[in-house]
């Protein structure tokens, strides 16, 4: 490795890591760039809840299944009575039940505005009961190499559960796996021949790819980005924090880089006064910002930027 690279990587990790500096609560964090072939992370290998991230191994899941063709996105799914108990997410649970509609618009749901009523849909997909549809998302985690990532719910009623939960009840994964998800479906969408690792064609994993871009549930990644910038990415809201996984674009549409960012023990309330999410929610946009001006257009992470991402001392 020339000196002028292992420069460049260790500036990058550098001023990434800068973002983890003080933090009042816990961050696991990894980047790919796709365009070196490097990663860069800190805690990225240690499992935490993924809240709605989770959502993008569930559709690779499912696109898997089609793929195989074991499922037909053009099947007819119902929203039942009953469907919205317990549901804290989109916009199904305000509608009146008794109509149906093609699984593919579950799907697209379940990733643009994250609805739970359509995760729900979508999970039975998979199988006639949630033990089934379980084994059969964890099958194909393992099978994809996430072996990290492991899902215990169709979904968890979010009101009942207390901010110092264990992982117990909760779909568990980290950074790491994530990003490795991420590349495959990236590299799928390259290849004639679609991903091997997550047995998705090209299309569908193009298709994936594009309905990450029209998520509108969270846009963290996004937040601090020159308007024209696009980014494929998913977000998790949960009662300890948030998150986000995703890919950035560089302006001539390539993958320029992979993020997974995830936060974790975020104080209800800061001694500032803020409500913890914030400053997760400035942190997160702090990563996304400064991976494209670290990765994308190889300059120095502005300060105002690096100070978004920092807890108030005074």
């Amino acid at each position: 490795m020339s000196l002028a690279k292992k420069e460049t990587m260790n500036r990058i990790q550098e001023q990434l890591s800068t973002l983890m500096r003080d933090q009042p609560f816990t961050t696991r964090w990894a980047l790919y760039d796709f365009r070196n072939a490097q990663f860069y992370g800190e805690r990225f290998d240690e499992p935490q809840w993924t809240a709605s991230t989770r959502k993008v191994s569930v559709m690779m899941c499912v696109l898997s299944e089609v793929t195989a063709g074991r499922i037909d996105l053009d099947r007819e799914v119902e929203y039942t009575s009953g469907m919205a108990e317990g549901v804290q997410s989109g916009t199904f649970r305000y509608m009146t039940p008794g109509f149906s509609f093609p699984l593919r618009d579950a799907l697209a749901q379940m990733i643009v505005s994250s609805d739970n009523v359509c995760t729900r849909l979508v999970f039975e997909s998979l199988g006639a009961d949630e033990r089934e549809q379980l084994r059969v998302i964890n099958d194909f985690c393992q099978n994809s190499g996430l072996h990290q990532t492991i899902h215990r719910h169709v979904f968890p009623d979010t009101s009942r559960i207390p901010w110092f939960h264990t992982d117990a009840p909760m779909t568990t994964s980290t950074p790491i796996d994530q990003i490795r998800l991420l590349k495959a479906i990236v590299a799928g969408s390259q290849s004639a021949s679609g991903s091997d690792l997550i047995a998705v064609s090209k299309d569908l994993c193009s298709y994936a790819l594009e309905l990450m871009t029209l998520g509108w549930d969270s846009f963290e990644f996004a937040r601090f980005l020159p308007d024209d910038v696009v980014v494929a990415q998913k977000g998790g809201r949960g009662v300890r924090g948030r998150s986000e996984i995703g890919v950035i674009f560089d302006s001539d549409g390539r993958a320029a880089c992979a993020l997974a960012v995830y936060t974790d023990w975020v104080q209800t309330r800061l001694r500032d006064g803020r409500p913890g999410n914030d400053l997760a929610i400035d942190l997160i946009s702090a990563f996304g910002r400064s991976a494209w001006e670290l990765v994308v257009n190889n300059t120095e992470v502005p300060a105002n930027i690096l100070d978004y991402g920092r807890p108030v001392t005074s």
